[in-house]
């Protein structure tokens, strides 16, 4: 994981370089699925941004509509704002250093299966 200076500017050539990274540092090579949840922030959906993550053959799941009660990537990684240290986050210190808390505290499947009332949430969320 890398923070960003704060004030920094997220650009397409910055945000290819990331997925370069992650493709290199893969922890499985072997690896088939790579999958990318990301906003539709305008670095996030370039078209060189684009050719970069088909080039690597990540797969891309598509953001849902804007939902005041759902915040996908927050929701399915961090289920529990208040107990895991994230109700207040007065800097970028604090920040990293609950992030590197939350991620060591966890198993490595919550990555690939998500946290099970994520999974509900969402399963609501396409009803409506």
């Amino acid at each position: 994981m890398k923070l960003l200076f704060e004030g920094s500017t997220v650009t397409a050539d910055l945000y290819k370089k990331q997925l370069r990274n992650i493709k290199a540092n893969l922890a499985r090579p072997q690896q088939q699925e790579v999958y990318i949840h990301h906003d539709i922030a305008r670095p996030h959906i370039a078209r060189t941004t684009y050719a970069e993550l088909m080039k690597y053959g990540f797969t891309i799941l598509l953001h849902p509509s804007y939902s005041p009660g759902l915040s996908p990537s927050e929701y399915h990684l961090f289920p529990s704002p208040t107990s895991s240290g994230w109700a207040r986050l007065p800097n970028s210190r604090n920040m990293k250093k609950a992030s590197e808390n939350f991620f060591k505290d966890q198993s490595p499947s919550i990555l690939e299966q998500g946290h099970p009332r994520s999974t509900q949430k969402l399963a609501e969320v396409h009803r409506c």
